[in-house]
C-alpha cells in the first residue's frame, strides 16, 4: 500500500527546493531592493529639505518621511543579505542542505561583513564597511525595536541617508555583479 502524499509533504519539498535555490534568494533580494527604492523616493526629498532647515520647521508629512530611513535601512540591509546568501549557496551547494529543524550553517547570520567574506565579494571602502555595520544593526534590531537586547549594542551613528542612498546602490550593484558572475539566472 502506498502512502498518500499530504500537503505537508509537498510544502516540505518546496521548502527544501526553494531554500537552497540561489535564484529564489535573488528573487527575495530584488523584492527587498525594489521596496527600499520606493521608500527612498519618498524619503530623499524630506532629507534634502532637512539639511537646510530644522526638522521642527518641516510639516508633519515631511517629518514622517524622515522616519522612513529606518524601514529603508531594514529593506536595504535585507536585500544585501539575501543576495549574499544566494551567492554563498551557489558557491557551496553541497554545504547548504536544509533539514526539518531549519538551517544549521552560516546562513543564519545577519552580519553583512561576515556574509561578504563568505561570498568572496570584492574589496570594500571604509564608507561601505561603515554602512554595512549600520545596516547589520538595522536588521538585527534598530529598524524593528526601540532598544537592542543589551545596552552595549547601542550606537550613536547619526543617520546620513543622502550619503547612504548612493553608497548602498553601489554596494548592491557590486554584490549583484558577483551574483551574475557565478552564472546563476538573475531576476530583473
Amino acid at each position: 500500500m502506498t502512502r498518500k502524499v499530504t500537503i505537508c509533504d509537498l510544502m516540505t519539498q518546496v521548502f527544501y527546493a526553494v531554500s537552497v535555490s540561489p535564484w529564489d534568494w535573488h528573487i527575495a533580494a530584488m523584492r527587498l531592493f525594489h521596496g527600499a527604492s520606493v521608500i527612498k523616493e519618498k524619503c530623499a526629498p524630506a532629507w534634502k529639505l532637512a539639511e537646510v532647515t530644522w526638522p521642527d520647521n518641516l510639516g508633519d508629512e515631511q517629518n514622517a518621511y524622515l522616519q522612513l530611513v529606518y524601514p529603508w535601512c531594514l529593506l536595504a540591509g535585507l536585500s544585501l543579505e539575501a543576495m549574499l546568501k544566494g551567492i554563498i549557496i551557489a558557491n557551496n551547494p553541497s554545504q547548504y542542505k536544509p533539514h526539518k529543524a531549519g538551517w544549521t550553517c552560516i546562513t543564519r547570520t545577519h552580519d553583512l561583513a561576515k556574509l561578504c567574506q563568505l561570498a568572496k565579494v570584492g574589496k570594500w571602502t571604509k564608507a561601505e564597511k561603515a554602512l554595512m555595520k549600520v545596516l547589520t544593526r538595522q536588521i538585527l534590531w534598530e529598524s524593528k525595536y526601540p532598544t537592542p537586547k543589551k545596552s552595549y549594542n547601542m550606537d550613536a551613528t547619526i543617520p546620513d541617508p543622502l550619503g547612504w542612498f548612493d553608497l548602498y546602490q553601489a554596494m548592491f550593484d557590486k554584490v549583484d555583479e558577483k551574483y551574475k558572475s557565478i552564472g546563476v539566472q538573475c531576476v530583473k
